[in-house]
């Protein structure tokens, strides 16, 4: 069957269809791979300071903290 007739009995673009049969050739399956990364939050440097702040005024509010 044909790459185009894959894509069109499945409604998914050739491209896709393509990138599959790549990935089946090179890693030896089709399996969904690892998604996003190891990324962390602008605040998470900050994560010690900001839990004690919160735990010594857990009611305050942005505006009431500037």
């Amino acid at each position: 069957m044909s790459i185009r007739k894959v894509a069109a009995q499945f409604n998914v673009s050739k491209a896709f269809v393509q990138k599959l049969l790549k990935q089946k050739q090179s890693v030896g399956h089709v399996r969904p791979q690892k998604q996003g990364g190891n990324l962390k939050s602008v605040l998470f440097a900050y994560r010690t300071q900001l839990t004690q702040m919160v735990e010594e005024q857990p009611l305050a509010t942005k505006s009431g903290v500037l």
